[in-house]
């Protein structure tokens, strides 16, 4: 019987073991799985056309920011189709041993591959400093100085306890108007309908063969988490994509004083509130016409946004001084839908029979 069914709750002692320190399991996973393991993300650019855009020859400079980049599966394939002089990419890992394979790849420190690319250790889950009270980021990242922001298959590695500091984080690397690419795994998968009792942490969040955790979400949990809208209404009105670029090629100033402001902006909220650009189910059934086996695949993907204003005082502000944007936030607000290919199947645990 399938835990979909008939969930049984691991024992709450073994549970406390792989929930505790998290790291210890990826580091052994990364340890026995070298980069030849996983498959380059090739469809990438296809997936989310912004990375199309930030990496043409006449783009602005740009900071890409990859949370869980593991062996480098999705890093090292957009530095090679990369011709923007001025893209950085900075690929980070909790776990040492991934960061590890990322800098003995020989791409790292290739001289024929155009931008630059650096990484480090950091937990995205890091809590504020005790002392200085501000976000514990990425060595080398300052807040508010990235522009993408990618997360793929990383947040159902996390408790859902997590979730929440992992987004205020995010939330404090990113710059105003930049965005986040975001691909997990959707509630019925066929990873969570194999699993078999035992492996059962919490609802939807599961324990794998080699430690690992992972959890299925669905779509109005994921609205929910990143617009902090807990009622599911609109969190601001957005507009178009069209509109966004017409705004900002007059400056912030005609942002700042549109109508549509919602004054509850300097009201405390419980985190982050994102604008959800675009968000998609994707649904397929994959075949094995040799086994005959029909799978059922399920992803959650989409497009946040850190507005371009956070509070109704900033936006006076930015509105007198009649700021300009001139950025990579330019294109990032005339990026295009992202829910429009077939997607190959995913390599690893993520995916492995359990």
């Amino acid at each position: 019987m399938s835990s979909l069914t008939g969930p049984v709750c691991i024992d709450s002692l073994v549970s406390e073991r792989f929930n505790e320190n998290p790291e210890r399991w990826w580091n052994k996973f990364y340890q026995k799985n070298t980069a030849n393991f996983f498959k380059n993300r090739k469809w990438l650019q296809q997936e989310f056309p912004i990375l199309g855009q930030i990496t043409q020859s006449d783009s602005p400079p740009t900071l890409i920011l990859e949370v869980g980049a593991g062996a480098g599966n999705t890093a090292f394939p957009i530095l090679e189709q990369n011709k923007n002089p001025n893209l950085k990419i900075h690929a980070c890992d909790f776990s040492k041993k991934a960061v590890e394979l990322i800098r003995n790849n020989p791409l790292f420190e290739s001289p024929g591959i155009v931008g630059s690319i650096d990484t480090s250790v950091w937990d995205v889950v890091s809590p504020v400093d005790a002392d200085s009270g501000k976000a514990q980021l990425p060595l080398g990242i300052e807040p508010e100085t990235v522009d993408v922001v990618i997360l793929i298959f990383i947040f159902s590695a996390l408790a859902p306890k997590q979730w929440q500091q992992a987004i205020r984080n995010i939330w404090a690397t990113l710059k105003p108007g930049g965005v986040v690419l975001f691909r997990d795994y959707g509630r019925g998968d066929l990873a969570q309908v194999r699993f078999k009792k035992g492996r059962y942490l919490d609802e939807n969040f599961y324990i794998r063969g080699d430690g690992t955790r992972v959890y299925f979400f669905d779509e109005d949990e994921l609205r929910r988490l990143w617009s902090g809208d807990e009622s599911m209404t609109p969190n601001r009105a957005v507009g178009s994509n069209q509109d966004c670029v017409e705004q900002m090629s007059n400056g912030l100033s005609s942002v700042c004083l549109d109508s549509n402001l919602d004054p509850s902006l300097d009201e405390p909220t419980g985190g982050p509130n994102f604008d959800i650009l675009n968000f998609g189910v994707d649904r397929r059934m994959l075949v094995n016409r040799q086994r005959r086996l029909k799978m059922y695949r399920c992803w959650m993907q989409g497009l946040f946004r850190k507005p371009f204003v956070t509070s109704v005082a900033e936006a006076s502000k930015v509105a007198t001084e009649k700021t300009t944007v001139k950025s990579a936030v330019e294109l990032l607000a005339a990026s295009t839908s992202v829910i429009n290919i077939p997607i190959v199947e995913e390599s690893g645990p993520a995916v492995s029979p359990l």
